[in-house]
């Protein structure tokens, strides 16, 4: 498994397009790279915060409400 192709000035995050000047995320786990990504050069598997991996992936936080 390789990491996505990074072209600085013109790789941009898969969610919000932003374009990354320092650092970005990517998914590591084969399953996910396999079953869910689909571009081999990983332009889909790079994200430039957690928010936007979550949001990418359908992601979401659900909040136990406990019975006073």
């Amino acid at each position: 498994m390789e990491y996505p192709e990074f072209e600085l000035g013109a790789s941009r995050c898969a969610q919000c397009e932003k374009v990354f000047d320092e650092e970005f995320i990517t998914v590591r786990d084969n399953h996910m790279i396999i079953n869910f990504f689909q571009f081999e050069n990983g332009q889909d598997n790079m994200f430039c915060d957690n928010y936007c991996l979550a949001e990418y992936l359908s992601a979401e936080t659900i909040f136990i409400k406990e019975d006073e």
